[in-house]
């Protein structure tokens, strides 16, 4: 348009008298000016109209948190992986979220920087999801120790899943991470699992043959790409599948997945919920042979705080990053209207099964701020209730 504009100038000046000449040419330029100048009085007007997010009938905890004062006061804070408030908040502002629904975090965790940057935000947050931070148990010893005579009813219970989820020091979460970064953690990874857990298997996703992981996927083994919408935004999915590997062991009863959500998940399951206790067990002794050779070779432990426990990228995830997941048939109780008021009693979150009919339910008791026997202990009696309630049905 510039171009142009000065073509005409220049025509015009051939033709016309001096006069005419320097009128056309401040002409010409005030209107190819005034373009410029309208892109600046928008730049300069915009500090009149505040960026504060509108919020019409999101359900998420940041949602109801975030005012337009704590907004303004930390939008031009910035963590070390680059992530400013705008892009911690990101999710919460584009998804308003289901209100029959358990509302959403709404925001996410680039760096453990940003625990103390966006402390105004989180803190509100952190006290909405979870109680109080108890004294804690660093180790899973004790809760096996307490559950040794633990015995579920194997008709209701077809599996158990025990999940910890831990993140590396000196590294940003996934959000934030870097692909160096990312690789990093992968080999520190494999060298840990080959050195001290050797009867097994550590893959790259990326090279493993596309019928082997469908099977391990199927078998709940192996982890996928995150394809929510959630994670999608809070870019956990960039670069995928470089950097995401698996370990297994040659039973298939204990796995890690390397830079899912987290730096590591590390899985343990116990079929029919039996071997509860071995199955704890089994995944303590992993933890700490991980985080030993990560002292011992890097100097690096899992991200850890006093107030808050172990860290990671989901304030609801944070404190024992511990999960309890069973897969469990209630054909008679589910059907019950008190039922998902019996569930929230217990504080178990439940998701039903759509490819499995009869009453397959996923019963999860998420992290929090408990110890881990607390958790454990909690998760225990939940399961084995709900069980003696489908057995009173049963006989009714």
């Amino acid at each position: 348009k510039l171009q142009f504009l000065y073509f005409i100038v220049s025509l015009f000046q051939s033709m016309s008298s001096s006069t005419t000449k320097s009128l056309l040419t401040y002409a010409a330029m005030g209107v190819a000016g005034g373009g410029l100048a309208y892109y600046r009085f928008h730049d300069v007007e915009s500090s009149k109209y505040s960026d504060y997010p509108r919020f019409r009938g999101h359900t998420s905890l940041m949602s109801t948190r975030l005012t337009e004062s704590m907004y303004e006061g930390l939008r031009r804070v910035r963590s070390p992986s680059g992530f400013n408030l705008d892009k911690v908040i990101q999710s919460g502002v584009d998804i308003v979220g289901d209100p029959m629904k358990l509302p959403a975090t709404g925001c996410v965790v680039a760096d453990v920087e940003c625990f103390d940057l966006f402390n105004d935000l989180y803190s509100g947050l952190i006290s909405d999801i979870h109680t109080p931070l108890q004294d804690h148990v660093k180790s899973l010893s004790e809760c096996s120790a307490v559950t040794t005579r633990v015995q579920f009813d194997p008709s209701v219970v077809q599996k158990v899943l025990i999940r910890c989820y831990r993140n590396i020091d000196d590294f940003a979460f996934s959000p934030g991470i870097s692909r160096a970064n990312r690789r990093q953690i992968d080999v520190a990874a494999k060298n840990a699992c080959n050195r001290d857990m050797a009867k097994g298997t550590y893959e790259g996703l990326r090279d493993m043959p596309e019928s082997q992981y469908k099977t391990l996927s199927s078998l709940g083994i192996t982890f996928t790409k995150p394809s929510t919408e959630e994670d999608v935004i809070n870019k956990i999915t960039r670069d995928w599948p470089d950097g995401r590997s698996l370990f297994r062991n040659r039973n298939n009863d204990l796995s890690i997945w390397v830079n899912g959500r987290h730096h590591l998940e590390f899985c343990s399951y116990a079929p029919k919920g039996i071997n509860f206790s071995a199955a704890l067990e089994r995944l303590s002794t992993s933890l700490n042979s991980v985080e030993q050779y990560l002292i011992d070779n890097h100097n690096l432990q899992f991200q850890w705080r006093d107030d808050l426990g172990y860290l990671g990228p989901d304030l609801k995830e944070i404190g024992t990053a511990l999960s309890l997941e069973a897969t469990v048939k209630l054909p008679l109780i589910s059907q019950k209207y008190s039922f998902i008021k019996t569930i929230k009693d217990l504080k178990l979150n439940a998701i039903p099964n759509p490819e499995e009919s009869n009453g397959i339910w996923t019963l999860a008791l998420r992290p929090g701020f408990h110890t881990e026997t607390e958790q454990v202990r909690m998760f225990v009696d939940a399961i084995q209730k709900l069980s003696e309630l489908e057995r009173n049905a049963r006989l009714a």
